[in-house]
């Protein structure tokens, strides 16, 4: 007797705010949807006692292959992408909650012919990018001439690298503007929705589309971290 089409197994990479959401929302309303969480891994492990079932929990992502899963989202951090990204589309979809690890070319080459030879599909959300269908339609009929995309936060709410974690100051400033591939590594925690407008517009990519990142100390520090 048929009992309906099969679930597709969804296995969340990070349990920060936005993976720890992703996990209640699979486990509360997956099954109307057609999908099942199929584990949940997280660099510290003991984040996940008492809120993930042991028997959800991913101990080590070397052992992801003995899983049986049709989609991997990631929300941890670049380095997961770098790392373990081919190996998740080995085997499954692959979902990069952290494009600006794609800023990296051999990093993105090596995930697109990952995707292709295991006949998978890696896939860029849009996040907080307004308008990023708009930008592809407009990349598909060759008529984006640029793309500049501009964020203002708190400083507080920055998690940066290098020389830009130098320049957080009393006073507004801009600590950044120029292609958004020089961005992400040094705020690859902050400017995912730059990384996505550049996936979104394939034929400027991260060299041509434009990032300016603004601190301003006289925003209200949102209670909550940053949308990414």
């Amino acid at each position: 007797m048929s009992h309906g089409p099969a679930r597709r197994k969804v296995g969340i990479v990070g349990f920060g705010h936005l993976g720890q959401y992703l996990v209640r929302r699979l486990q509360d309303e997956g099954p109307r949807h057609g999908l099942e969480l199929a584990f949940v891994w997280n660099r510290d492990a003991g984040k996940l006692q008492g809120k993930v079932p042991v028997s959800l929990q991913l101990q080590d992502l070397a052992r992801f292959p003995e899983c049986e899963v049709d989609l991997v989202v990631e929300v941890a951090h670049p380095c997961v992408v770098r790392d373990h990204g081919a190996t998740f589309l080995s085997g499954a979809d692959f979902m990069v909650g952290s494009p600006t690890a794609l800023a990296d070319q051999a990093t993105e080459m090596r995930l697109r012919e990952a995707a292709r030879r295991g006949g998978h599909t890696l896939y860029v959300p849009r996040g907080a990018l307004w308008g990023g269908e708009d930008i592809q339609r407009m990349d598909d009929r060759g008529v984006l001439q640029g793309l500049k995309v501009t964020m203002i936060k708190h400083p507080d709410s920055f998690r940066l690298e290098g020389a830009l974690r130098e320049r957080l100051g009393a006073v507004r400033a801009v600590l950044y503007e120029g292609p958004v591939r020089g961005l992400c590594p040094l705020a690859p925690n902050n400017v995912n929705t730059m990384a996505a407008a550049c996936m979104a517009a394939p034929s400027l990519g991260f060299d041509g589309v434009q990032g300016c990142l603004i601190a301003d100390p006289g925003l209200v520090h949102p209670p909550i971290p940053a949308p990414r």
